[in-house]
């Protein structure tokens, strides 16, 4: 993989969110160096994917471990995949049981699109707790210093957000940096977890109706 110049990491980020994270410049860099020369997922340039939209936009965080470890899934957005094109999608387990509870939760049919594009358009900011890993290997970009950028992104979402769903122990690890926002947090939806509290945890509804209360715009699930 080439390299790029020095800084590339940062500057993926938009212009707001450099503008919040400037001071961590020197952090970036470590990490950079980390990546560079690395087959690691996602793209590049969808390592921040998560932090598109205005900051003031921001409803609801979905927090979770760190990308799927396959090329075909890992787009910068926690839990979400990319849309396929042809025939039946298929989901990796940990999104197949967030849509068993999604159904459960709000009734309907079970949500069969996988890319959660939708939901970040509706304010809700899907961030992994670590945002790269080496391919094939989960949780291998856990001690390059994601920590420290996380956690300072997720302190400025707490001013916009009004609700935080943490999903599995990294996630609620971001707790301390959530102050005055409303956290729903539960065990992680993975095959091993899930049945330990994720199901019937009712995140959804939940959200909604926390959105409702602060007069802010439910989301619409799908």
């Amino acid at each position: 993989m080439p390299e790029q110049s020095e800084g590339w990491l940062f500057r993926s980020l938009t212009e707001e969110w450099q503008g919040e994270l400037a001071d961590l410049y020197a952090s970036f860099l470590t990490i950079e160096t980390e990546l560079n020369g690395e087959n690691f997922l996602p793209k590049r340039e969808l390592i921040f994917a998560a932090l598109t939209k205005p900051i003031s936009s921001a409803k609801v965080l979905i927090a979770g471990q760190d990308p799927y470890p396959n090329r075909s899934d890992a787009m910068g957005l926690a839990f979400s995949i990319p849309k396929q094109n042809d025939g039946e999608q298929k989901l990796p387990p940990t999104l197949r049981n967030i849509f068993r509870e999604l159904a459960s939760d709000v009734g309907g049919e079970l949500r069969r699109n996988g890319n959660l594009s939708d939901w970040r358009e509706s304010g809700v900011v899907l961030l992994n707790r670590t945002l790269t890993l080496l391919e094939g290997q989960s949780n291998s970009h856990k001690n390059i210093g994601w920590d420290e950028i996380t956690n300072r992104i997720t302190e400025r979402l707490s001013k916009t957000i009004s609700v935080a769903i943490l999903w599995g122990k990294d996630a609620e690890k971001l707790t301390p940096f959530l102050d005055g926002v409303t956290i729903i947090s539960s065990p992680h939806p993975s095959p091993l977890a899930s049945y330990r509290g994720f199901f019937g945890s009712r995140p959804f509804t939940q959200t909604n109706m926390y959105l409702k209360s602060a007069g802010r715009k439910e989301i619409d699930w799908g």
